[in-house]
């Protein structure tokens, strides 16, 4: 491997006791706790003893990327390639939400699984039908970001702001009980309203009025700050994002959590010693969580292309950097998603990001090491299958990973399946009747 990515390793894969201690021990206490089982017959006589074999069927934490690509490709045969291979790793999907693309002339909407086709932009009626399909969990992604602002609206700004509550409206109704967290609004401190003219120059305070309209349109929902690359600027509570967060907070606006982009683009290979640093990580994700909110690594993008690295290196340093921060991210107590972006190669949004290379798979279908890599940590690593000989009396108590479990309970009267939840924020006391 060339020095480039020698010297991004190094910093990232440092041999750090205090480090590893934080990863370790962060999974152990953070994402796995105990259930207590408690069995009885239908007729409410206690079950005296039994043999429980317990096995996870999926995670608690929110691992996913976005679903950009759902039905995108020429083939019936490449599309269904790329669903299995999502479903095979991922939990969760993010759905476009752009409002230009949504909506390219004002009052046609793009919502039904027949509209027009764009590329990279699944309508949101067949990305629905897809996380309903394959119970994965729905992120909406974004309700508001300048840079897909379509051409029609109105620049007065109370008026485009009402157009924006118009839009609200149309996605609650669309979406409702299906989209359980949304990135309310995307990249605000890059807006760089003065050299860009195509929107409107929005009156002082309108995020706190998205977020409260967003409060009122989505109440069950998580509502998200999206940013992209200011998060590590970590100048304690002076941090340009916690100040903005903490603004928001202060004028009572419900923000829920905060996504935090991780894209290795060229522009940002001068920042990559601070945000590939594990203990600058920490910081940040300390620092935010003051905040009481939920944090999640809402895009991420890991060089793969051995034009960087050298011949061949490409792969291993995607693989590498991928296991280490996945791992520094599972760890934390306040992280809940991590959401890989461009998962095949050759299907991102320009060619400029294309030719990083950052997929899990190959334009062919084929997984990436990293993409294996991924798969042995959340489907093996950070996996529970065991076993519990329940006895009457005793305290019948298993510890695993939070997320959803099947039973098979044998008893002297026959076999039983069933299914509990370990939950973080539950007491995971089960009574389970056979």
């Amino acid at each position: 491997m060339n020095e480039f990515g020698k010297k991004i390793l190094s910093i990232l894969m440092t041999d750090d006791p205090e480090i590893e201690f934080k990863i370790e021990s962060g999974i152990e206490c953070h994402r796995k706790g105990f259930a207590t089982i408690h069995l009885k017959y239908a007729n409410g006589q206690p079950v005296s003893h039994a043999d429980i074999e317990i096995r996870q069927k999926n995670h608690a934490f929110h691992f996913g990327a976005n679903a950009f690509m759902l039905d995108g490709f020429p083939s019936q045969t490449e599309n269904s390639a790329f669903e299995e291979l999502f479903v095979d790793l991922f939990n969760t999907a993010v759905l476009p939400f752009y409002w230009r693309d949504l909506e390219p002339e004002e009052g046609r909407l793009r919502f039904a699984k027949d509209s027009a086709k764009i590329s990279r932009r699944p309508p949101p009626e067949l990305g629905l039908e897809f996380c309903a399909k394959h119970h994965l969990t729905a992120k909406g992604h974004p309700l508001c970001w300048h840079d897909y602002w379509p051409d029609w609206v109105d620049r007065n700004p109370r008026r485009a702001l009402g157009r924006l509550e118009h839009r609200f409206r149309e996605l609650s109704e669309l979406c409702a009980g299906r989209i359980v967290e949304w990135d309310v609004m995307n990249e605000a401190q890059t807006r760089d309203f003065l050299e860009k003219d195509w929107m409107p120059r929005f009156p002082r305070g309108y995020i706190e009025e998205l977020f409260r309209m967003a409060a009122f349109y989505f109440p069950d929902a998580l509502l998200m700050y999206n940013d992209d690359h200011r998060w590590w600027d970590h100048q304690a509570d002076y941090s340009p994002v916690y100040l903005l967060v903490e603004k928001l907070l202060g004028h009572g606006c419900r923000v829920d959590g905060l996504g935090m982009q991780f894209h290795m683009f060229e522009s940002l290979f001068p920042e990559l010693p601070r945000f590939f640093n594990p203990d600058v990580l920490y910081s940040c994700f300390d620092l935010y969580a003051e905040l009481n909110l939920s944090l999640a690594i809402s895009e991420i993008s890991i060089l793969g292309n051995d034009v960087y690295f050298g011949k061949g290196e490409g792969a291993v340093f995607q693989q590498l950097a991928a296991e280490k921060l996945y791992r520094i991210f599972f760890s934390h107590p306040a992280m809940r998603s991590i959401i890989w972006w461009n998962i095949v190669n050759d299907t991102a949004c320009s060619p400029t990001e294309q030719k990083f290379q950052a997929g899990l798979i190959e334009r062919d279908f084929t997984p990436r090491p990293a993409y294996l890599a991924l798969k042995h940590l959340i489907q093996k690593q950070w996996h529970t299958e065991t076993a519990l000989e329940y006895r009457e009396g005793s305290i019948n108590k298993f510890r695993g990973f939070y997320g959803d479990y099947d039973l098979k309970i044998r008893t002297d009267s026959g076999v039983y399946q069933r299914q509990i939840r370990l939950d973080r924020e539950s007491y995971n006391i089960h009574t389970i009747t056979l």
